[in-house]
Parts: C-alpha cells; structure tokens; sequence
C-alpha cells in the first residue's frame, strides 16, 4: 500500500484530500505544518508527499 503524507495548514484542505483518497488503496498520513511533516518524515517512510506551498508560521512548504 502506497503511503502519502498531505501537508496543510488548511483542516478544509487536509478533509477535502482525506475523502478524495477514501476507498483507494493509498494510506494517508497529515500533517498541519513544516516542522510536523519534517518530524513525520523522520519516522515513517512516504511514496509521495503533497505539500502546500504557503503556510503560516515558521516554516513554509518551500522550506520544507
């Protein structure tokens, strides 16, 4: 099973991806922010990542 981490300030965004991707056979990891998708990264392995670009706060999705 392909594993993708969603990286979204947005709760909307992060819903939106998470319905779209039900019934695939695709895993869905989330994460809300640069440092927590760094952090996740650093734990678990991804196939794929989809990372907003602009994001509030310390770091942005170009920094990651």
């Amino acid at each position: 099973m392909a594993r993708i981490l969603v990286v979204d300030d947005s709760p909307q965004n992060l819903i939106m991806i998470e319905v779209s991707l039900r019934g695939t056979e695709f895993e869905m990891v989330t994460a809300s922010g640069g440092l927590e998708a760094i952090e996740t990264c650093m734990q678990r392995s991804f196939d794929l990542i989809l990372l907003d670009v602009m994001m509030p706060g310390g770091m942005d999705g170009i920094e990651v």
